[in-house]
């Protein structure tokens, strides 16, 4: 009776299945159009069936099964969701490459050929895309449940094989007592329907337990098969569920009507799908949905055979894969029944899939938009999250947006979105306009998705949108970023430099944006904000300052005004962003510095009255090693001779203003006057007066400035006595407007400040001529007189000298005309015809040497490198000779000539030594400074070279001869460390001996002093000899002590630190073993001298050294933590099986158990303190290792650190999960064992 009436109703369904398509599109539809809107709940999704053990009275309640028979059948189905999580995909069959291509029917038109060849295209596209989703997800379930197997099975390894093997007799013993019970009562409507359920559900237990034990198996023998230990390959074994799936047919066969047959249908198909054949299951789900239209699986059921449409579109080949796909939607549609279930949330993604592969583009946006509304709905709502699929959802809306196919579907979205349109920014427009949270979300990933692909041009535009629509968010100056580095990927650094200096007005104080987080008290936004703004106006200025100073120097050695005029316009870009930021960070530390750029980008844009100022600040700081001071005061000189040219050649000023300025007229004024201040009777004997100009107030400013320059005592690098030149064209201003009263006081100031310099003697002639010129010639001779006496001296002498030589030296002085004149190829010709004509002229040595000079600035090296030598060898005792040598050597280095650079520094360093004469000294060329640098450059070359045993014995040499310079103690380091390249480590010992005997007191030289013992100490670690390191290990501890030094203190600790390594290695070497009486004496050794290691470890933070209180606090957490895994291994003198087994073992975890908690909190402790400092080193790795195998889902690792703790997993290191680590706490609470009692 039951058997025909299944017979019916099987009949029934297979007339439905056949029309399963035409309900799955309306019912799909209907709900598409009539929404649920009930309250959101959790679905329960566990599968539920009788009892064998129920009485009676029970089974006569109906077909609702009792609270006490769901319990297995719960883990049942548990036990499949675990095998196959709800939504993981399905692997395609083998068979998917051998399919055939699209061909239209012969009798198709044109048209349908070509859409039928375009779905082919995209067919090729989206299968990778598909596959490697696939992939994805398959090899995370799986890497999940393996590492989650894996800790169980280790920790609890032994307890668990004796529980399945009890597990399994019972087991057994189920089975034959349900099959008897079958036979005795084989057609019971109340028993036996339910006795066919729990058989079969125990015969799916058992198989899958044969499957897994045969596994073992299996993978034990195909590590035999990888070691080379068998020849063949061992066959994988295969799961075989044929025998419950034959109970659960009988069942819903011969009891139709049994109340939990819907729940034999859906566990009848995924056994069936776990035996590879997911199209009976598919159809069995079919059979379900048909057959219990109110089931609770029903949505499940639709959801599965979406999953099968959608996952198998191609395995029919390729012209099934658009009919699979929308079968697939039509199902992921119905098991949308209900919004708040178990399954609408994933329906719905998968939903949005579909029509993703499909090219429906507009459809996949919607549905993917619809689940994350309805995801952070859920999470308004009850406060948990509303789908796990969100973050997902969000990113593919992203991509469909980036999507180019959008006419590849065949529905018509026209009156929505117009595809010819500028594509992606339109879909944004179009699709991201409503104003919900999540759309910056989605505009954040697709910027990064378009940004991955190069498409910079839309980046750009599209961060631009996003800052339109979120004027205010706090990660728009992020957001600014991110278009700066697009800009520059896309080559467009002139837009990108244009965003940064607009930083200030975008993110600065007086922005709309910076009001609006000040009012919500966002310090970090603001900080995070004025960071970048300070860093991009910074960016901006220097960049454009670098392009002016470029473009200047290609300007003047191309001589190109134009490029010239372009200069000045990039130096002004650079002077606005300076100005920007000084005037944002006026208290900058370095504000001298950019005040400094501020006034050159002033100065070289021609802006010289603003640079002026400028140039005044720098120059008027009241800091400590102004670097900038004398260059400002210099410039500032300049910027108002501009300014004073430029107003003369426009005739604001009469060309007095400029005599000056030019002291080489002063010199040429002073030798035509010489000879005309004899009496002229002509001119009579009353005295008279002349009256000055005016100065003119920009004219008293210029000399303002010259005389700030030698009020405050500045030095220039390259002439030393340009203070005293100052002073003197100050004087000659107030000379040339003739007002001669301040002129002749301070033409006398110069002559007694500098008698033996020449501006000395100009100015006394100046004197004189002012004198003549009143016709006052007492006063006159008075002067004559006084000048005299003050100018006295060797230096007189060769002034007066150089004057009467002068006319002798025309061609000399030609040839420094045509060199201020820049013209510096012929000047050095004309300085070589002197040379040619007059070889033993006074000029010649100078004249030779300035024709080098000449061909150095032109970057004429290599004729500049032979005159300097055709110096040194032609005239080899003139004072010129050594600096000549000096610069083959520096222009052979400049041209990498190594090898001859070494030899000129050492012929310098040999030959010349001692005072420098005048002639060098006037040009700043110090003789013993050079030998220093020379002997330096040697050593520097030598090592260039990888002359190591050279190099390392030059600098020796430069510390035994200077031993007093500041860089001795740094040349003898360096001495060692270069020996150190040339693996001459004995040596390098040596040297650092030395080092330390030398210096190893000095003040200033205590930390190389410290890590001069250490680097010994490493030398013969490495060698393996620690009664040396370890000496020299304590003698760094005694010299911390002895020279007083104090924490924080590197070094100091490392020594302690490996110091107590020596003996910790001895201490791991302790193996506990022997009888109980033994163990029990070393195991109370090992604990005394862990304690005394702890202790010793300890000693290591006194010394504040955060990397090695790290290290100290990871090896004292390790200690006890070695000392507990040591307990694991210890052999236990008792046979296996015996209580004394277990009690002994259980004794030694309980010792275990708490030294594992302390190095549990000792790791949280370090590795707390090391985030808080953000600080990663090898000993937070090894902490993190440490952690992760206690608690691997409150420290994961990356990926460096896996590879780190694979390599120690090999080691066979045993170490705890979490949930073992709980287990083990809650055995230990107080009564935890009388509650198992």
């Amino acid at each position: 009776m039951a058997e025909s009436s299944h017979l019916r109703r099987r009949g029934r369904t297979s007339s439905l299945l056949a029309l399963l398509c035409v309900a799955l599109i309306s019912a799909g539809e209907a709900r598409a159009q009539d929404p649920v809107d009930e309250e959101l709940r959790e679905a329960d999704v566990e599968v539920e069936a009788p009892d064998a053990q129920e009485t009676s009275e029970t089974e006569t309640e109906g077909d609702e099964p009792s609270d006490a028979s769901s319990d297995e059948e719960q883990g049942a189905a548990e036990a499949a969701e675990e095998e196959r999580p709800l939504g993981a995909p399905v692997e395609e069959s083998e068979d998917l490459e051998a399919q055939s291509e699209l061909e239209a029917p012969r009798s198709s038109d044109p048209a349908f050929r070509q859409a039928l060849s375009d779905y082919s295209d995209a067919y090729e596209r989206y299968a990778t895309a598909i596959q490697d989703y696939q992939d994805t997800i398959n090899g995370i379930v799986e890497a999940e449940f393996n590492r989650r197997l894996a800790e169980i099975n280790r920790a609890y390894d032994s307890k668990i094989r004796a529980g399945e093997v009890i597990e399994r007799e019972r087991r057994v013993e189920a089975i034959a007592s349900f099959e008897q019970f079958l036979v005795d009562v084989p057609n019971d409507p109340d028993y036996t329907p339910d006795a066919l359920f729990r058989l079969a559900e125990l015969q799916f237990e058992k198989a899958n337990d044969d499957y897994l034990m045969a596994d073992e198996g299996y993978q034990a023998e195909l590590e035999r098969y990888d070691r080379g230990e068998i020849a063949d390959e061992p066959a994988p074994p295969q799961r075989d569920f044929q025998t419950s799936a034959a109970l659960f047919r009988r069942l819903i066969t011969d009891w139709p009507d049994y109340r939990s047959a819907d729940g034999a249908y859906y566990l009848l198909a995924y056994v069936e799908l776990q035996m590879g054949r997911p199209d009976v299951a598919r159809d069995l789900w079919a059979e379900l949905i048909v057959q219990y239209p109110e089931s609770r699986f029903v949505n499940e059921s639709w959801l599965r055979i979406g999953e099968y449409h959608f996952e198998y579109a191609e395995a029919e080949g390729p012209d099934q894969i658009l009919e699979n796909l929308n079968l697939a939607r039509q199902a992921y549609e119905n098991a949308m029944d209900t919004e708040g279930s178990a399954f609408y949330s994933e329906a719905l993604y998968k939903l949005a899939w579909t029509y993703y592969r499909l090219g429906d583009y507009h459809q996949a946006i919607t549905n993917f938009k619809e689940l994350v509304e309805y995801s952070d709905e859920v999470q308004r709502r009850t406060g948990r999250s509303g789908a796990a699929l969100r973050q997902e959802a969000v990113q593919y809306i992203a991509i469909s947006l980036a999507e180019e196919d959008w006419d590849l579907g065949e529905e018509d979205y026209t009156q929505e979105f117009d595809p010819d349109a500028d594509p992606m920014m339109d879909r944004v427009r179009q699709y991201i306009s409503s104003g919900q949270p999540y759309e910056r979300e989605v505009m954040a990933q697709l910027a990064d998705y378009v940004f991955e692909r190069s498409n910079f041009t839309q980046v750009v535009e599209l961060y631009e949108y996003m800052l339109e629509q979120y004027p205010q968010h706090r990660d728009n100056p992020k957001i600014h970023e991110r278009i700066i580095v697009a800009l520059h990927r896309d080559g467009q650094p002139e837009a990108a430099f244009a965003v940064r200096r607009q930083m200030l007005e975008y993110y600065g104080p007086e922005s709309t944006w910076f009001a609006y987080h000040e009012r919500l008290g966002n310090e970090e936004a603001l900080r995070g904000a004025d960071s970048l703004v300070r860093d991009n106006l910074l960016t901006a200025a220097t960049w454009y300052h670098e392009q002016a100073q470029n473009l200047r120097n290609e300007a003047l050695v191309r001589r190109d005004p134009a490029l010239l005029a372009l200069t000045e316009e990039r130096y002004a870009m650079a002077a606005d962003a300076y100005e920007q930021f000084l005037r944002r960070y006026p208290n900058d530390r370095e504000v001298f510095q950019w005040n400094f750029f501020y006034a050159e980008c002033l100065y070289y844009s021609a802006q010289y009255e603003e640079a002026f100022q400028q140039y005044q600040v720098v120059r008027e700081l009241d800091i400590a090693d102004n670097e900038y001071q004398e260059v400002s005061a210099f410039n500032a000189i300049k910027a108002l001779e501009f300014m004073i040219r430029d107003q003369v050649e426009r005739g604001e000023l009469t060309p007095t203003a400029m005599a000056g300025a030019n002291i080489d007229q002063a010199r040429e004024a002073a030798q035509e006057l010489e000879g005309q201040r004899e009496y002229d009777e002509s001119r009579g004997d009353q005295a008279i007066t002349v009256e000055g100009e005016p100065v003119p107030p920009l004219v008293e400013r210029f000399v303002t400035a010259m005389d700030r320059y030698v009020v405050l005592r500045l030095q220039n690098s390259e002439d030393a006595f340009l203070g005293a030149k100052f002073a003197f064209q100050a004087a000659k201003v107030y000379y040339d407007f003739q007002n001669y009263e301040e002129a002749r006081r301070r033409f006398a100031w110069v002559v007694e400040s500098y008698p033996e310099h020449e501006v000395a003697y100009l100015a006394g002639s100046l004197i004189l001529e002012s004198f003549r010129d009143e016709n006052n010639y007492a006063a006159m001779a008075e002067w004559a007189d006084r000048l005299a006496e003050v100018i006295r001296g060797e230096q007189a002498e060769a002034v007066r000298a150089e004057v009467r030589e002068f006319r002798l030296g025309a061609l000399f002085k030609s040839a420094e005309d045509l060199y201020a004149a820049e013209k510096y190829e012929e000047a050095a010709e004309e300085y070589l015809r002197l040379v040619n004509d007059a070889p033993d002229h006074q000029y010649a040595p100078k004249a030779l040497n300035n024709a080098a000079v000449a061909y150095e600035v032109i970057r004429k090296f290599d004729s500049a490198l032979r005159l300097y030598e055709r110096v040194y060898r032609e005239y080899p005792d003139d004072n010129l000779a050594g600096y000549a040598i000096y610069r083959v050597a520096v222009n052979s280095e400049q041209f990498f000539e190594y090898e001859k650079a070494i030899q000129h520094y050492q012929l310098f360093y040999d030959r010349y030594r001692g005072e420098s004469p005048p002639e060098l000294a006037g040009m700043g060329f110090d003789i013993e400074d050079r030998r220093k640098t020379s002997l330096m450059s040697i050593a520097v070359l030598n090592e260039s070279l990888q002359n190591y045993e050279e190099a390392a014995q030059t600098y020796s040499e430069y510390s035994r001869v200077y031993v007093e310079d500041e860089n001795a103690a740094d040349a003898l380091w360096k001495a060692a460390e270069v020996w150190e390249k040339h693996n001459a480590l004995d040596r390098m010992v040596e040297t650092l001996e030395r080092y330390i005997q030398i210096y190893g007191g000095a003040e200033g030289q205590e930390e190389r002093s410290m890590e001069a013992r250490l680097r010994i100490a490493q030398v013969y670690e490495d060698r393996g000899d620690t009664r040396r390191s370890a000496r020299w290990y304590t003698d760094a501890l005694e010299t911390f002590e002895r020279l007083g030094l104090e924490a924080p203190n590197y070094f100091a600790a490392q020594a302690q630190f490996m110091l107590v390594e020596h003996e910790f290695r001895e201490w791991e070497q302790i193996t506990i073993e022997g009888s109980v009486a033994q163990q029990g004496r070393i195991l109370q050794r090992k604990i005394e001298e862990l304690q005394e290691l702890a202790a010793e470890y300890g000693k290591v933070f006194g010394y504040r050294s955060f990397e090695w209180t790290l290290a100290a606090n990871y090896r004292i957490g390790y200690l006890a933590q070695s000392l507990a895994e040591s307990l694991y291994e210890v052999p236990i003198p008792f046979d296996e099986d015996s209580d004394e087994y277990y009690i002994y073992q259980g004794e030694l975890e309980n010792v275990a158990y708490p030294l594992e908690e302390q190095a549990i909190e000792r790791y949280e402790r370090t590795i707390a303190e090391a985030r808080n400092a953000r600080v990663v080193n090898e000993w937070t790795k090894r902490t993190l290792e440490q952690l992760n195998r206690y608690r691997p889902a409150d420290y994961p690792l990356f990926k460096e650190e896996r590879r780190l703790r694979e390599g120690i997993a090999t080691q066979g290191i045993p170490y705890l999960t979490e949930e073992t680590y709980q287990a083990r706490q809650e055995r230990e609470e107080p009564g935890a064992e009388e509650d198992a009692q």
